[in-house]
């Protein structure tokens, strides 16, 4: 016997706009509950869109023989898994904002602190070295952390952050030498 969850699925999957809706009014508390939990403007929109997809490219044969409570209980977790991805992505959003803040403070000011010690051993350093070091030092990132910030791997940023390392201590030297 198949139950009246599984059919529900396989109509709205087949085009019929009144099962679809019936899914969304099933699930509509579940989807402002993660809403609010995810607390941005367009959080439920997101999470109705992903049902809806959900809906279209889903295989639902593998609910033929359960009950309701396992489906909805398997939709639950979706939603869960669906809204910490979205948490994921916002944090990592915040985190670039963060360091593109960092690097419009240090162009806006870089000419202006020219004199400063800090700023004039980073003068000789890439944008990528610089958004590192700034990255690593100041708001204490890792490397890990970084690499996912700038789409390079962690390898890559480890080489950067010696390399600009490196040439601020040769910097250090010069100016002890002087």
């Amino acid at each position: 016997m198949t139950s009246k969850l599984y059919e529900i699925l396989k109509k709205a999957q087949n085009g019929s706009e009144e099962h679809v809706i019936e899914l969304y009014n099933k699930f509509l508390p579940l989807i402002k509950g993660y809403g609010r939990k995810l607390n941005y403007e367009e959080a439920e929109s997101d999470l109705i869109i992903f049902l809806l997809e959900y809906i279209n490219k889903a295989n639902f044969d593998k609910f033929r023989n359960r009950s309701d409570g396992e489906i909805v209980n398997y939709i639950k977790l979706l939603f869960k898994n669906k809204s910490i991805d979205i948490l994921r992505k916002l944090m990592n959003k915040k985190i670039e904002t963060k360091i593109i803040d960092t690097e419009i403070i240090y162009n806006d000011y870089y000419k202006n602190l020219e004199e400063e010690y800090i700023f004039s051993l980073m003068k000789n350093l890439n944008n990528t070295q610089k958004k590192i070091i700034i990255g690593r030092y100041i708001y204490g990132y890792s490397d890990d952390k970084l690499s996912k910030i700038f789409r390079i791997s962690r390898q890559a940023v480890y080489k950067q952050r010696k390399k600009a390392l490196g040439l601020i201590k040769i910097k250090i030297g010069e100016n002890n030498n002087h």
